[in-house]
């Protein structure tokens, strides 16, 4: 596996340029519970499990994104939002000598009834329902535990 070092590495070098990039996802949950998580090709040859997630397209509200986003990395539709607040995680990294100061911010939903997710031949290697008690183990980065953890309690309080 790739060094993915890079990805907690301090960006802020005297001269470098910074911006700011904003992604949307949805946590999905089954009706059994289980999440929907993604294996995700990185873009420097990493290899790591996440949830779905995507950059907005001009008009978009955040919620749409996230909807636009799970459809287009799984094939996953008709899924309801819970009216709960939204997880957010941020963190920095560097990409061709820019910092990238990054926000992701994740809804909550259900599926009522999933189809066999699929990838998008692309970014995505694998879709797959996992069950919650397998869920932390999987994911690759600890911001994402992190996400997941408040998510659950989210879900699991309300």
């Amino acid at each position: 596996m790739p060094d993915t070092a890079w990805f907690f590495k301090p960006c802020y070098a005297d001269g470098m340029k910074t911006r700011q990039d904003h992604s949307y996802g949805v946590l999905v949950f089954a009706p059994d519970g289980a999440v929907l998580m993604v294996e995700q090709n990185g873009s420097r040859g990493d290899v790591f499990w996440t949830f779905p997630k995507g950059h907005p397209e001009a008009g978009e509200t955040p919620e749409e994104t996230a909807l636009r986003e799970v459809e287009e990395e799984t094939g996953i539709t008709e899924i309801a939002l819970h009216e709960l607040p939204p997880v957010e995680t941020s963190y920095t990294f560097t990409w061709q000598d820019e910092c990238i100061e990054k926000t992701v911010t994740f809804f909550i939903g259900e599926c009522a009834a999933p189809t066999a997710p699929r990838t998008d031949g692309k970014e995505i290697r694998t879709v797959r329902f996992v069950p919650e008690s397998e869920v932390e183990a999987l994911l690759t980065h600890e911001n994402m535990r992190v996400v997941w953890r408040m998510a659950w309690a989210a879900k699991n309080v309300r």
